[in-house]
């Protein structure tokens, strides 16, 4: 701070710089080198561009990364490196804030801090021995349904799986309720959880495309 002249810094040996990313087109953006194929476009601009990317789709900025390393430290909502605040228009859970609940609030917010004092807890051992047991329940009644594919020979969308099996464990958590999504290889999923699913989808597709898109006369 004494200095008075430029000083360099580097970071693992690299100059700081802004992530990289495609240049796009006028109005657009990126929009057609991420969509609708995004799984296979974003990987194709990490291997370009490095682990974090920036792409601007439809007036809305986003940054992506596909580094654990780097989403643990963006995770760790400290006030000293990244704060979550979901009342910004261009933030990625803007559509579904609530600053009343966990996950969906500013880190500023009094609910954030009053939370966390609970969260720990429920962490601990004691509180693990209590959950364990409906945890391996959970998984194991997946089992069925994997051999049953298996011996089928089936290629399988593995999403929808991880989806019933969040839900699985989310009802028997939550409501101790059993919500049968491994009876059979097609049992459906749970009112609740389609109605998650949803929502979530709804939210990022508003969320990835600008502010306007939500308000388009067709379309989502």
């Amino acid at each position: 701070m004494a200095c008075e002249t430029a000083i360099a810094v580097t970071i693992d040996g690299n100059a700081v710089r802004e992530p990289g990313g495609p240049a796009g087109l006028p109005v657009i953006g990126n929009f057609y080198e991420v969509f609708p194929d995004h799984m296979g476009n974003h990987q194709r601009l990490f291997k370009k561009y490095g682990p974090i990317i920036k792409t601007k789709n439809l007036g809305r900025v986003n940054y992506f990364t596909n580094d654990p390393e780097i989403s643990h430290i963006a995770y760790l909502e400290s006030h000293g490196l990244f704060t979550k605040k979901t009342s910004d228009s261009g933030a990625p859970l803007y559509g579904i804030r609530d600053n009343s609940a966990l996950f969906t609030c500013d880190t500023e917010t009094p609910s954030f801090a009053l939370t966390h004092k609970f969260v720990p807890p429920s962490m601990s051992p004691h509180a693990i021995r209590h959950y364990a047991p409906l945890m391996q329940e959970a998984v194991q009644s997946s089992f069925p349904v994997f051999d049953k594919l298996d011996q089928a020979g089936l290629a399988i969308n593995v999403y929808q799986f991880m989806v019933k099996l969040s839900g699985q464990l989310l009802c028997r958590f939550v409501l101790g309720h059993d919500p049968h999504h491994f009876d059979a290889p097609s049992s459906p999923l749970h009112p609740i959880m389609v109605i998650l699913g949803h929502l979530l989808e709804l939210n990022k597709a508003v969320q990835t495309r600008g502010d306007w898109y939500g308000k388009m006369p067709f379309g989502k």
